[in-house]
């Protein structure tokens, strides 16, 4: 969701910057702004994203214990050393 969010944000940001209205752009121009737009969406994807794939990894490494639940598994994840 933040990427799509971003994206119009970032395509919006161009076009004003520009000085033009959607409407106004030519086919090169649009694709051209659309790459950025979504060069800017997919970076903050990632940055956005990164912390809960770190999250999973880590989970994904060690089996938990029978029965136990995803907030216990959570929890017990703990930073390595020299990882803040």
């Amino acid at each position: 969701m933040a990427k799509f969010a971003v994206y119009e944000v970032a395509f919006e940001k161009i076009c004003t910057a520009a000085g033009k209205k959607p409407t106004e752009l030519t086919e090169g121009t649009k694709t051209a702004f659309n790459l950025s737009a979504g060069l800017i969406a997919g970076l903050a994807a990632a940055f956005i994203s990164q912390p809960a794939d770190t999250l999973l990894s880590r989970m994904n490494k060690t089996a938990g214990a029978p029965g136990q639940g995803m907030v216990s598994r959570i929890v017990e994840v703990r930073p390595r050393r020299g990882i803040v």
